[in-house]
């Protein structure tokens, strides 16, 4: 497998269609191997405004070692809804192996998150706003067998406890001192 840098955005595969059971890739495993083991894999569409989901993803891709299936979708502020629909729809039907696809949003309220959240779907598809790095890095170490909406909630999590003012964590470190 080549190391080059991986494509972001959304795959070409408009139309594709589940893998037969038993034959459904495991994280990890080379290409090819049966599996019918729990350890399936989730996906991960980064959506937001601009170029922030192509950078998250990359960034990602950069610091873990072996990326769990992960893609990005950037909508540029002047992009058609319902293009945005559909590049959401064709990059979640390329990442859902079986386990479904977390897409993660910039914010809530925004034009990524109002457009998927219309593909929620309980077990298929969770969506989870105000995406940052800790959060995909935190995707990409979900124990094994976690479910879709166990993973988005351990996602989120992350997340929020990652954003801090480092002022004030200074000033209660003087203040034990």
């Amino acid at each position: 497998m080549h190391r080059g840098p991986a494509p972001v955005g959304c795959g070409r595969r408009a139309d594709r269609r589940l893998p037969p059971p038993g034959r459904i890739r495991l994280r990890g495993d080379p290409p090819g191997r049966g599996a019918g083991e729990e350890n399936l894999v989730i996906g991960l569409l980064a959506v937001t405004h601009g170029g922030l989901a192509d950078e998250l993803v990359a960034a990602a891709r950069r610091i873990v070692r072996d990326p769990a299936p992960m893609m990005s979708v950037s909508l540029a502020w002047d992009d058609d809804v319902k293009e945005a629909s559909r590049r959401i729809e064709r990059a979640i039907g390329e990442l859902d192996e079986g386990q479904g696809v977390i897409v993660v949003t910039d914010m809530l309220g925004g034009t990524p998150a109002n457009v998927a959240m219309a593909f929620l779907e309980p077990g298929r598809v969770e969506v989870v706003t105000g995406v940052n790095l800790p959060m995909l890095i935190k995707f990409n170490n979900l124990p094994p067998g976690v479910g879709l909406a166990e993973a988005a909630r351990l996602i989120a999590e992350k997340g929020r406890s990652h954003i801090t003012v480092a002022g004030e964590i200074l000033a209660a470190e003087e203040d034990g001192r």
